[in-house]
């Protein structure tokens, strides 16, 4: 009984060690994301006229290795600019963070991250990231948003094991 005990316990603290280890990469990859958003959104609140989504990308190692596909979206849903050319001029009002940003406040430097979804834009399984955008008198204005493939969450991670009876 106490061999079988001493093993629980071995298999419970390698689990919750891996679990930790997994929280924090992903919490590494949203907090890349997300400070990569705010850069993009401090960006274009600067000056709007001259924000250039593909210009950022390129001078951005982060940016490009971040995610492939991102869009500029206005506050009605336009996609203005985009990562992926026939996205531009399309209505993207229905997805979660376009609905939510007509819903509810949208606090600068907020960062949403929505459900995973596929959608005729984005043609692979990804998650919406995005941040907010104002106009200099306050209302919304608009948000740039990265499609972050949810693959990429445990990406390094061997998947989760038993330890032997060694360990």
């Amino acid at each position: 009984h106490s061999q079988r005990a001493e093993t629980e316990a071995r298999v419970n603290l390698l689990l919750t060690n891996q679990t930790l280890a997994l929280s924090e990469e992903i919490n590494r990859q949203f907090l890349a994301v997300d400070q990569t958003l705010r850069v993009l959104a401090r960006s274009w609140e600067d000056s709007p006229e001259s924000f250039n989504l593909e210009q950022l990308r390129a001078d951005s190692a982060v940016l490009s290795g971040l995610s492939r596909d991102m869009i500029l979206v206005d506050e009605n849903g336009i996609v203005r600019q985009a990562s992926v050319p026939e996205a531009v001029g399309q209505n993207v009002g229905t997805r979660d963070f376009v609905l939510y940003a007509r819903k509810n406040k949208t606090p600068a430097g907020a960062v949403f991250i929505g459900g995973t979804s596929l959608d005729p834009i984005m043609r692979q399984w990804h998650l919406n990231v995005a941040t907010w955008l104002h106009h200099p008198d306050g209302p919304f204005a608009g948000a740039p948003a990265a499609h972050h493939p949810p693959s990429t969450l445990p990406a390094g991670f061997p998947p989760a094991r038993r330890p032997s009876r060694r360990e």
